[in-house]
């Protein structure tokens, strides 16, 4: 197997270059460029890439990340997509994680720390890409949960969800008490903006109903939070 094959799009040339030194340090083949028009090149005619990590704003553009994001999802399912921000903007995390994004960071987060995050997410892309090899033990209504890869089963099929979403549902399920959007994002230990929540709980439900159109085991309590309830 060869080393991991990383595009990383960047337009500042000083920040380029350091990030494209951490990752190569770690042994990452690194695919670097500056534009959105280099990185949809690559994307269109490459079918090699391990792992994708867009700059939110690109030139002129506060929102090139996504559309970049949406292309590369396109054409790799399973691929991890990171976006690097310099700023908090809660609709674009939101639409970020709509198109397929795995994670959102700040580019003010210490390197070490992002290259953890990225390092986690190839990790999870190594096992993804084993899976079908692998048998899994089905509970008796219905779900799955491989803790060791983080990856969720619903009636034998494999749920798309990012680290985040596997996070809120797992507690979701561990527990029948109804959650609160503290709750939740306290003993997931995630980071993750309350306003976020909500549209995290809506991919999450969407992804049953991809499967399961009548799934309705993820219950609003208005005023209050979220549950899981057994429907069977």
């Amino acid at each position: 197997m060869g080393a991991t094959k990383l595009l990383y799009v960047e337009d500042d040339p000083v920040i380029r270059e350091n990030f494209s030194t951490m990752f190569m340090s770690e042994g990452y083949n690194v695919v670097a460029v500056s534009t959105t028009d280099e990185a949809l090149h690559l994307i269109r005619t490459r079918s090699d890439l391990d792992i994708a990590i867009f700059d939110m704003q690109l030139a002129e553009d506060r929102a090139a990340g996504i559309a970049l994001s949406k292309t590369f999802r396109g054409a790799y399912p399973i691929a991890p997509i990171v976006l690097l921000s310099s700023y908090v903007d809660l609709d674009l995390q939101v639409e970020a994680y709509q198109v397929g994004a795995d994670a959102y960071i700040d580019k003010k987060e210490p390197l070490p720390l992002i290259l953890v995050r990225v390092r986690s997410l190839i990790a999870r892309l190594d096992v993804l890409k084993t899976e079908g090899t692998k048998e899994y033990a089905q509970n008796a209504d219905g779900i799955t949960f491989d803790h060791d890869s983080e990856l969720v089963f619903w009636n034998g099929q494999r749920l798309r969800l990012n680290h985040i979403r596997y996070k809120l549902l797992l507690q979701l399920y561990s527990s029948p008490a109804t959650q609160s959007v503290y709750d939740l994002i306290q003993a997931a230990q995630i980071s993750a903006e309350s306003n976020t929540i909500a549209q995290h709980i809506k991919l999450i439900r969407s992804e049953f109903c991809r499967i399961d159109p009548s799934f309705s085991c993820i219950e609003t309590v208005r005023g209050k939070g979220y549950r899981w309830v057994d429907v069977g």
